[in-house]
């Protein structure tokens, strides 16, 4: 593998630092395509967060988390290629094209992806080595293959040593059902007043040093917790969040609130998630999730206002879980996402009367 150039100060790849920006606004966003959001935030969060909604709703979620990923990748990657660029993308040798987009994946903390195989119009064999979580990862791949190809496809995946392997084969399936495509929601975003101590090199959040990008494994690993980071687009999981809602029934928003709240309180300490307005300020818009421009906390109640709050049901399940920690209190929330994408939610603890008997 050739050198990995790196900023000089902090150490985070040249190519990432390029490629997002940590705005004032608590948002994250690609350089290159604003509306565009990002959201960077614990692998194990996705993993943990679908498990817990499985268990909550008593079947298994994998196979529309999958679709709900799909269609965003299908949908991002059909418009990044259409026209001119897209002409001149599927004219290169499939592996020099699929290799391109294996080397983006380290950089996401996404996992090493390596192409095994690949046939045009036909197949494609992925090995993904420490993949932030397969069922997300197999729509990344499986929508990247669609816009590329131009084809319908199916997947299985074989597990290997902790490793997967994704084949994906052109299909039958009718072409109209890869082309359904997803109602694009892009809020415009609050100015905020959101501020990092930054790179006096490359201007990406200080924080970032604390972070190891590592190219064999796959992976970003903060250092400080131990655990890895991964980038991806707050949109896909909105998606699947929809399409979920759309199958099982309008019960599932308080469900993903739930089901985030849980991994909240599990996985994080009290000490790292104090509810105070600038740690919290911090954590929410180191995630890209939002500017909290108000927050009130008591040992019996919690209010604060996010704007540019996404993805809103995690942040909702985010703050639900931080309050919990703080109190050691089971709790109550109620909470209003308005048109302009701010969120507005409540936690009180929880009383006698509101356990479901």
């Amino acid at each position: 593998m050739s050198r990995v150039k790196v900023c000089s100060y902090c150490g985070v790849p040249m190519k990432f630092l390029k490629d997002v920006e940590w705005n004032s606004d608590g948002t994250i966003t690609q350089t290159w395509n604003p509306d565009h959001r990002r959201f960077f935030y614990e692998s194990e969060g996705f993993a943990t967060l679908f498990s817990n909604l499985g268990d909550l709703l008593g079947v298994p979620v994998d196979r529309i988390v999958t679709e709900g990923l799909r269609k965003t990748t299908y949908d991002f990657m059909a418009t990044l290629f259409s026209g001119f660029k897209g002409w001149m993308v599927r004219t290169l040798p499939r592996r020099m094209f699929y290799d391109r987009v294996s080397e983006m994946g380290w950089l996401y903390g996404c996992g090493r992806l390596e192409v095994l195989d690949v046939k045009r119009g036909e197949y494609l064999k992925w090995l993904a080595i420490n993949s932030y979580t397969p069922t997300m990862h197999q729509g990344d791949l499986v929508g990247i293959f669609n816009a590329v190809e131009g084809l319908p496809a199916e997947v299985t995946v074989e597990e290997r040593g902790g490793d997967h392997i994704f084949n994906i084969t052109a299909s039958e399936k009718p072409k109209e059902e890869m082309l359904a495509r997803l109602q694009r929601i892009v809020l415009p975003c609050k100015p905020g007043k959101v501020s990092f101590e930054r790179c006096p090199k490359c201007g990406l959040p200080l924080y970032l040093k604390e972070c190891l990008w590592s190219r064999d494994k796959g992976t970003i690993t903060n250092n400080n917790t131990g655990r890895n980071m991964t980038l991806v687009g707050p949109e896909g999981l909105d998606a699947i969040f929809r399409e979920l809602e759309a199958e099982l029934g309008e019960d599932i928003p308080h469900s993903v609130v739930e089901a985030q709240r849980q991994y909240v309180v599990e996985a994080f300490t009290a000490e790292e998630v104090q509810p105070e307005l600038d740690n919290l300020v911090f954590l929410l818009a180191l995630r890209g999730m939002g500017n909290l421009v108000h927050l009130s906390f008591s040992d019996d109640l919690m209010k604060a206002v996010v704007e540019n709050a996404d993805p809103a049901l995690m942040v909702a399940g985010l703050l639900q879980g931080i309050f919990e920690l703080a109190t050691g209190k089971g709790s109550t929330y109620d909470y209003i996402r308005s048109d302009d994408g701010t969120l507005n939610i409540t936690v009180k603890v929880m009383k006698a009367e509101d356990v479901e008997l």
